[in-house]
């Protein structure tokens, strides 16, 4: 007979459905990579950002579907309803949720730097300019290094749970860590902080950039060339960094709130921050202006 779609694809005694799956999803990766990079050469760039937007641009009459039955006939577990006044009052949420989230994408602290003016030819160049240090500067990685980081704990939990019972230590934590438990939000947050420094660590070095504006004549008005650049560099990318990482870790708990608060489903509370907001904002704003 028809095998059946619930069970595991078996050959002998070895189940086969593991590396089916880890094929497909590599090949299918590997497909949409080319089909970026054949974007990225003869479009307008940001290949497969492009078809990552698309992709979650794609689940929005979804969302909005899921949003006129919750207004319809309500929500579990009594059934409430949303008034035209909480739909008009969510809307302006989302509006300046994507406010806000073009003002951490597009945010900047410009250092003004002094250029030693030189002639070359019939032209002079040099003057005052300015380096902009960027207020997010690890984009989208944060989260998406903390949320993979975060799926390890629930499966293992969730593994343990069904070995041991619901009334044992694991099935506690597997609730705690679930991901609209207070665990799990706390831990998020703590490593998007992490890694939003942790990357601007590794990207950006003050020290070479000292070195190069000593190498080419240029300085920070009021700041000595070379280590009190470099220091004076890095203490300003840390205070900017802890201002973007705050309102990075706000932009992403905000959709598991509105979630596991108010019971606005899963599908619309994705558009309310986290990746896919921040994908889509970045994506669109970069386009607009290679267009």
């Amino acid at each position: 007979g028809l095998p059946n779609p619930s069970e595991p694809l078996y050959i002998g005694s070895v189940s086969v459905f593991v590396p089916i799956t880890v094929l497909v999803i590599t090949c299918t990766t590997m497909m949409f990579t080319w089909m970026g990079e054949q974007i990225t050469e003869r479009g307008i760039g940001n290949g497969v950002s492009l078809i990552i937007t698309i992709n979650i641009i794609s689940r929005l009459p979804a969302a909005i579907i899921d949003l006129v039955d919750m207004a319809v006939k309500g929500s579990p577990p009594d059934d409430s309803t949303f008034k035209p006044v909480q739909l008009l009052l969510l809307l302006l949420v989302f509006c300046a949720v994507t406010a806000a989230t073009i003002l951490l994408s597009q945010g900047y602290r410009r250092i003004p730097i002094q250029m030693v003016r030189k002639t070359v030819g019939n032209q002079m160049s040099g003057g005052t300019t300015y380096m902009p240090l960027k207020v997010n500067f690890a984009n989208v990685m944060p989260i998406i290094f903390a949320g993979a980081i975060l799926m390890i704990p629930g499966y293992l939990f969730q593994a343990m749970t069904q070995q041991t019972g619901s009334g044992s230590i694991w099935h506690t934590l597997y609730v705690f860590f679930r991901q609209d438990g207070p665990g799990y939000m706390v831990a998020y947050a703590v490593l998007i902080l992490l890694f939003s420094f942790f990357w601007v660590a590794n990207q950006f070095n003050p020290l070479q950039i000292a070195d190069n504006l000593k190498k080419e004549g240029a300085y920070i008005p009021g700041i000595s060339p070379g280590q009190a650049t470099a220091n004076f560099l890095d203490m300003t990318m840390t205070r900017v960094t802890t201002g973007g990482a705050l309102f990075l870790m706000v932009l992403a708990l905000f959709p598991m709130l509105l979630y596991s608060n108010f019971r606005i489903p899963f599908m619309v509370a994705q558009f309310f921050g986290g990746t896919s907001l921040l994908i889509m904002v970045g994506v669109v704003l970069d386009t607009m202006s290679q267009l």
